[in-house]
């Protein structure tokens, strides 16, 4: 049998983070020393300039979770266990992980080591203050940014349209790029002007303009630059609170609101009325749920980006209002024609197409064959998951044989009382493990699954045939669950030929729905269809 391995993961917030014992090469030393000192072979999974606040962004802590469900690590090392979480949530989740596959953990830095008796115990209980101390970092950059708002001063180090930043004296002070000024002053002229978000979009990029990090002008673009107070020689803070739980949920009632130490691009009676102006603009009113079904699937034939639902009203020759929903390109609603073309296709026409389309395929022997197949093939090994079972169960006795033996030589005097209790207690977290193992993995509970089924083709025929039903309907009350229903089966859907409404169909079948074939299907496989 193949050795395992020991993980060794080293992460810093940022590229500024390299002070002694954080940055990656004094963690990465560290623990190569500890895994040379024991003669273990190692691998190492570095995130750098990653913040973590979460486990979202960390690709190589994903790939250490995997590699620890694959049974290639044997433990995984850290230097601090505030590299490994900041948050007591996450923390608990991964020693979960680690326990389950038999993975201890040590953070050298820490004084951790979850093979001893009050390991994991300590782990989770440093896990508390970490996540204190990160609250406790973003508390102390909050007071200092509010603090440098107050005496209108710029907070923050992103990059801002239309200004600088100037590193030459003791504090940094931002100064107004004249290039991009012009390009501020022409937002704001052609927005009172009376021309809307997209139009100004749309001129902006046609004329070669670009933003601060070289993309096209967008819709959202535009009207954050004509919110934001900054161009007027203002300074604004908490408009929002906790954004990346709340977001703008989030708003505050009393933000600060201050004179600048900057200069200011536009004058304060300009931005006044664009934001009157704003305030005053109606709310386009938000198509109701289930009317563009095919909006993130349906792709632009042009540039292949997903498409979002738009409205025309017209009026006939009676004068009537006459409605029509299309769905246009995303990146020409959001950017204009220097992104893409329009490409809009009638909602009603290619629904029809679409929905006809997917029911024949739902209903083609090909997938039925196919489907059935994957389902049969993929399901839970009945004799590996009774392998399984049998050699936990064996361990358990084996471990309470070795119980009675501990007594017998205890009442032999051959040990003492203290390495008695020490070892029954060492003997009893196993078992717990051993039994906690069973519960979670659900075997008995799979297995019995898998003996009362037995999946024909006719069931799986039944069930495509129960889908298609729903996509050959015309009452308009089922739209929303179609739309549903399109979410979980459909990939992607490809115009080949707009005048011949020629699409192409990609269909993918979430586990939800084959889960309700079988039961003991494995969860987040999905089978993906691709009609040749």
């Amino acid at each position: 049998m193949k050795s395992k391995k020991i993980g060794l993961y080293i992460r810093v917030s940022s590229d500024k983070q390299v002070e002694e014992g954080f940055s990656l090469e004094a963690q990465k030393d560290k623990l190569i020393g500890l895994a040379n000192y024991e003669k273990k072979d190692y691998i190492i999974y570095k995130d750098g300039g990653i913040s973590g606040k979460n486990t979202d962004d960390r690709m190589e802590l994903k790939r250490l979770l995997e590699d620890v469900d694959a049974g290639i690590l044997e433990a995984v090392y850290v230097t601090k266990i505030s590299r490994l979480a900041r948050n007591s949530r996450d923390l608990e989740n991964i020693l979960h992980e680690f326990k389950k596959n038999n993975v201890t953990f040590k953070s050298i830095g820490d004084g951790i080591d979850t093979s001893l008796q009050m390991g994991e115990a300590m782990a989770k209980f440093l896990g508390i203050f970490a996540e204190m101390e990160r609250n406790l970092i973003i508390e102390q950059t909050r007071t200092g940014a509010e603090r440098r708002a107050r005496e209108g001063k710029i907070y923050g180090s992103g990059p801002i349209m239309g200004y600088d930043r100037d590193y030459s004296g003791r504090k940094t002070k931002i100064v107004v790029n004249e290039e991009e000024k012009q390009i501020i002053q022409q937002i704001y002229n052609l927005y009172l002007g009376g021309h809307g978000y997209k139009a100004i979009a749309n001129r902006l990029n046609k004329n070669g303009y670009r933003t601060k990090k070289n993309s096209l002008f967008a819709i959202n673009t535009i009207k954050t630059i004509l919110s934001n107070p900054l161009y007027a020689g203002y300074i604004q803070y908490g408009k929002y609170k906790d954004w990346n739980i709340k977001r703008r949920k989030g708003r505050t009632e009393d933000p600060i609101f201050v004179e600048g130490e900057h200069e200011a691009i536009i004058a304060k009676e300009d931005w006044d009325k664009v934001q009157e102006q704003m305030k005053n603009n109606p709310r386009r009113k938000l198509a109701p749920v289930g009317k563009y079904i095919l909006a993130g699937v349906l792709c632009c034939p042009e540039c292949g980006s997903k498409v979002v639902g738009t409205k025309s009203v017209r009026k006939n020759k009676e004068g009537k209002r006459i409605e029509h929903l299309y769905y246009t390109c995303s990146q020409f609603h959001n950017k204009g024609v220097t992104a893409c073309h329009s490409n809009g296709v009638r909602v009603d026409l290619i629904d029809k197409i679409a929905f006809k389309k997917i029911a024949k395929d739902l209903n083609s022997e090909e997938l039925t064959q196919n489907l059935y197949e994957y389902i049969k093939n993929n399901t839970i090994n009945m004799d590996s998951d009774k392998g399984q079972l049998r050699r936990l169960e064996i361990r358990i006795d084996e471990l309470e044989k070795k119980k009675q033996k501990l007594r017998q030589l205890s009442i032999k005097e051959l040990i003492t009382d203290k390495e008695l209790e020490e070892d029954l207690a060492t003997i009893a977290a196993e078992i717990n493990q051993y039994k906690q193992s069973i519960e979670e993995l659900n075997i008995e509970t799979k297995i019995k699954h898998r003996e009362e089924l037995d999946i024909t083709i006719d069931d799986v025929k039944s069930f495509l045939k129960n889908i298609s039903i729903l996509f050959n309907t015309k009452n308009e009350n089922k739209r929303l669950k179609v739309k549903e229903l399109v979410g979980l089966i459909v990939d992607k859907i490809e115009i080949i030929d707009k005048s011949k409404a020629d699409m192409k169909i990609d269909l993918k079948f979430d586990d939800i729905l084959y889960r309700s074939i079988n039961p003991s299907f494995p969860q987040g496989e999905t089978f993906e269809y691709k009609k040749s």
